[in-house]
């Protein structure tokens, strides 16, 4: 699925001459970067050429499979894991599957929760499922990991697949943190359904801005900036050349 993508991500890598697990990271942590504040830092300013060539693969790659979990067999493929937190990679089939069996009671539900999102496969699945309805717009998806990357990549994912489409976000929170408990450190990676002072951790602990990180800045109003838009541009193209020959 990933075969173009993996094979840039380790040519790159070598040309670098770094782990292709720090390319990834890199990779990662700018298109992020980019998404949410349209800048990135000074630090990757040599890497930029290599991340907007990354970029355009990544789209094409979305664009020819909206709603799958590439990023994350990306991840499986290059054998970057963090299996020794119990972090497995989940097979979008398998996703599927799982969304296959809760269909019946899915169709009529608004929230979806997922505890333990890792790169966002369940709830990608589960947008598929759901895009079309006429009620998409109203419903809420919440994915909650502790992994922080995890969580960011399910963020990408789930954006550049709605920009992909040229549909706007559902309600959508994404925190980092465990599940199970309500913590002062959970971070917001990103939420358009409240505002910072209406959530519930915030309200419970009196919390202010600098007490908890939150991603918002220009991903709120759900938009992309200039580069990652050019990408998907591109992308488009290259799929509607692809058809037309």
């Amino acid at each position: 699925m990933n075969t173009e993508l993996e094979t840039k991500m380790i040519e790159i890598s070598e040309k670098n001459n770094q782990k292709v697990s720090q390319t990834f990271d890199d990779f990662i942590e700018m298109s992020f970067q980019y998404a949410t504040t349209g800048k990135i830092e000074i630090k990757y300013k040599d890497f930029e050429d290599d991340w907007e060539e990354l970029g355009a693969i990544h789209c094409k790659t979305v664009y020819s499979k909206p709603f799958y979990d590439h990023l994350g067999f990306l991840m499986h493929s290059l054998g970057i894991t963090n299996s020794n937190q119990g972090v497995f990679y989940t097979p979008s089939e398998l996703s599927d599957c799982v969304n296959r069996m809760l269909m019946p009671c899915s169709k009529s539900s608004k929230e979806f929760v997922d505890m333990c999102s890792g790169t966002g496969s369940l709830t990608l699945s589960s947008m598929l499922n759901r895009v079309n309805n006429t009620t998409y717009d109203n419903d809420c998806f919440t994915l909650i990991d502790t992994d922080l990357q995890a969580c960011k990549i399910a963020f990408l994912q789930v954006l550049i697949a709605h920009r992909i489409l040229g549909r706007e976000l559902p309600k959508l929170e994404i925190i980092c943190g465990d599940a199970l408990f309500t913590e002062k450190n959970h971070i917001f990676v990103y939420s358009n359904n409240r505002d910072f002072f209406d959530i519930p951790i915030v309200r419970r602990y009196e919390l202010y801005q600098d007490d908890i990180k939150i991603y918002q800045d220009g991903v709120r109003r759900n938009e992309l900036a200039g580069k990652l838009l050019e990408f998907m541009h591109n992308a488009e193209k290259s799929g509607s050349d692809d058809e037309a020959a």
